[in-house]
């Protein structure tokens, strides 16, 4: 490419004059980008005036509310995704609290604010869920963050090192965390949340409960009940339904929760396992996927 002030000229190597003059068999694409547009791609099969078109692209201009001096800063991101799902972009926000998202075609996007939990980057939770109509061009969105509040969570020895789970009807489940004494999680929105530790459940209200100690129960169970499934997961598509009792995996019975992790380590990945459930009062047969459980929320209990 050559410039002449406002011209540009596209000079052709002696392999591309082969190809324009018909010689080579093949075709010649011209790539062409500008800011903020998605690369048009180009055929060319003679030395002319080439023009290029660009379809129209959206940006958004998001800013945050009352960002400096709440303690979120360098820990908040947004995700912009189509109605669709066919287009998506992503990014933090800057010391001041604003953040450009796009370019991405014109059209209805949710937007989605994050915020880090705990000390991993990839950790986070959704803190807001907003709608936005984009048209051609820059668009902007004020936002103003919910208050946030954090949880201390304190155990049972029996209990530390063991893998806990935090879930909110809201928000679903967020990343995982060890049992330790304490165990701090922060920047969690206002709302119920399902705490939940080996066998024991606890549920929380966040703001009214700010400190919370889960004691250990020894509970002896031989039956699994499904009392929740995400829409469109393994699970559903398993065939699962809420209130199926699983009582046994691949004819193997169980007695309490050893037993059964068990025989869930002897299960052999990408099989099908099949299981024996009750259903509305009827022992019947069930054959799965191994990630079938995915999608599902379980308790534990003895018949």
């Amino acid at each position: 490419m050559q410039v002449e002030g406002n011209h540009y000229f596209v000079v052709p190597s002696g392999e591309v004059l082969e190809v324009l003059s018909g010689g080579s068999g093949k075709q010649v694409f011209l790539k062409v980008s500008a800011p903020g547009h998605q690369t048009v791609e180009v055929s060319i099969d003679r030395l002319e005036r080439v023009d290029v078109r660009f379809d129209p692209v959206a940006w958004l201009h998001v800013d945050v509310g009352g960002y400096l001096g709440s303690g979120l800063e360098g820990s908040l991101s947004f995700t912009l995704t189509s109605d669709d799902g066919s287009a998506s972009a992503a990014g933090m926000l800057d010391w001041l609290g604003a953040v450009r998202l796009g370019p991405v075609p014109p059209g209805h996007y949710r937007l989605l604010t994050l915020t880090k939990i705990g000390t991993s980057r990839f950790q986070a939770q959704q803190i807001t869920t907003e709608s936005v109509h984009l048209a051609a061009g820059d668009n902007a969105i004020s936002l103003t963050l919910p208050a946030l509040y954090d949880l201390t969570l304190d155990f049972d020895d029996e209990l530390l090192g063991k893998q806990v789970m935090l879930e909110s009807p809201v928000q679903g489940r967020l990343p995982y965390f060890t049992a330790s004494r304490p165990l701090l999680i922060p920047r969690l929105v206002a709302g119920e949340y399902l705490v939940r530790v080996d066998q024991m459940e606890k549920t929380v209200r966040i703001p009214q409960q700010d400190s919370v100690f889960i004691a250990y129960e020894k509970i002896e169970i031989n039956t699994m009940v499904i009392v929740q499934i995400t829409p469109g997961s393994p699970a559903e598509r398993n065939g699962f339904q809420v209130g199926d009792q699983v009582i046994a995996f691949n004819g193997v019975t169980f007695s309490g929760m050893e037993e059964m992790q068990a025989i869930g380590q002897k299960i052999v990945p990408n099989s099908d396992l099949t299981l024996t459930i009750i259903r509305n009062g009827v022992e019947m047969q069930l054959t799965v996927e191994v990630t079938a459980f995915e999608g599902i929320r379980q308790k534990f209990i003895e018949r």
